[in-house]
């Protein structure tokens, strides 16, 4: 009895119910210095954590400097805030500095970012199927680790972003795991590599952390796969975001893998190690 409590007791497992936005994002319940939680975007897009400009008015956040930062338009110089404690679930972090962006109209039930400062330390597994996120500490990680078998190491770029093998139509690319994203989206060179076909389909505008605007078309593909797995036929959006110049990839085939493409699967992420399993629902 005392054994089972001890163990227990050195490892666990934090689930938070993962949802929708009215914008479409991914998001979880976080509370901020103790107040009643909020919705944040799980992002493993986001190299930091960050609050919208309206939730750190209202909670009266201390300001702490500012700091140039790139997002997927441009680069901008941001104000930064101090965050006593961030919590989501059992996890806890605190005290953290967390970059303000501007408030987007799109996303009003939304507070702010979890980024991977935040998940690094822990496995985390998005189960899309059953809506929640699950933060694994070391000990639970390893027993989780030995269950999935041999990961796939991702390549980590900028801001330890990580980048997966994908491949377009026969051309072979790079894709940042971007759950923050909500369709995936392709840079030009990857899309004129692949002789990617234009839908006639509405432009759609994004903007990125310096309130920036970048249109997005669309396009067609035949065939896509991802570490093995076949996604058939799909359609991605594709636009020169200054995000790929950031990480070198302007004139090579590269996309960010968007929650589109990513909830078909069961993630888990190793933020730390790089590692990353993509597990189809039929063997979760």
């Amino acid at each position: 009895m005392m054994a089972a409590a001890l163990l227990a007791a050195a490892s666990a497992i934090t689930a938070a119910p993962l949802t929708l936005a009215s914008s479409g994002h991914p998001v979880a319940p976080v509370s901020i210095n103790g107040q009643k939680a909020t919705a944040f975007i799980v992002d493993t897009g986001a190299e930091g954590t960050a609050v919208y400009r309206g939730f750190a008015q209202k909670n009266a956040l201390p300001d702490a400097g500012e700091e140039r930062l790139v997002g997927q338009t441009g680069a901008a110089t941001l104000p930064l805030r101090t965050v006593r404690t961030l919590a989501v679930d059992a996890v806890r972090h605190g005290p953290l500095t967390v970059v303000e962006l501007a408030d987007q109209p799109d996303r009003p039930d939304v507070a702010g970012i979890v980024g991977l400062d935040v998940m690094r330390g822990y496995l985390v597994e998005f189960d899309f199927l059953r809506g929640r996120v699950l933060f694994h500490d070391r000990a639970a990680a390893g027993r989780l680790r030995r269950s999935l078998g041999r990961p796939v190491r991702a390549a980590k770029v900028t801001g330890g972003l990580l980048a997966i093998p994908v491949v377009l139509d026969g051309v072979a690319g790079q894709a940042i795991i971007d759950t923050g994203a909500r369709e995936s989206r392709a840079n030009e060179a990857f899309a004129k590599q692949a002789r990617l076909t234009a839908i006639a389909a509405p432009l759609r505008s994004i903007r990125g952390a310096n309130d920036k605007a970048a249109t997005l078309r669309t396009a067609s593909v035949a065939s896509m796969r991802l570490l093995g797995h076949d996604l058939g036929a799909t359609t991605i959006k594709v636009a020169d975001l200054s995000v790929f110049q950031t990480f070198g990839w302007s004139d090579r085939p590269a996309m960010l893998l968007g929650f589109d493409h990513i909830r078909r699967y069961r993630l888990i992420v190793d933020a730390q190690a790089g590692d990353v399993w993509f597990i189809e629902p039929s063997h979760a």
